[in-house]
């Protein structure tokens, strides 16, 4: 059943963040957009990588726990797995934060200055 493993945000504090086939992910509806090329819809905000995609600098998203090993830790801040609330699937943190600007294209992957 899509969506009711516990997922664990990520925010990419390197360069870029690659993810590999057959990992779980929690996508915002633009970050989904962007990486269509990638990914397969199963319901609810989560989507199962088809094929390698990438989130830049600053971006955050969610992975399901049990697919957290298949992130390059030195380039991402790994949070804790987020806590289930009384409904099936249902979590207390279930949306995802979208990077600061909103084109969320992976092509551009140099870091910003502040």
């Amino acid at each position: 059943m899509a969506g009711f493993g516990k997922y664990i945000l990520v925010t990419v504090t390197g360069r870029f963040v690659r993810i590999a086939p057959g990992v779980k992910v929690r996508l915002s509806k633009s970050q989904a957009k962007a990486r269509a090329y990638g990914i397969e819809d199963k319901k609810n905000g989560v989507y199962l990588t088809t094929k390698m995609i990438e989130f830049k600098t600053g971006e955050q998203f969610k992975v399901e726990e049990g697919g957290i090993d298949k992130i390059a830790r030195g380039n991402a801040k790994i949070g804790e797995p987020e806590k289930e609330t009384a409904g099936r699937g249902k979590t207390e943190n279930p949306d995802t934060s979208d990077s600061s600007d909103d084109d969320d294209m992976i092509d551009d992957l140099e870091p910003t200055v502040d």
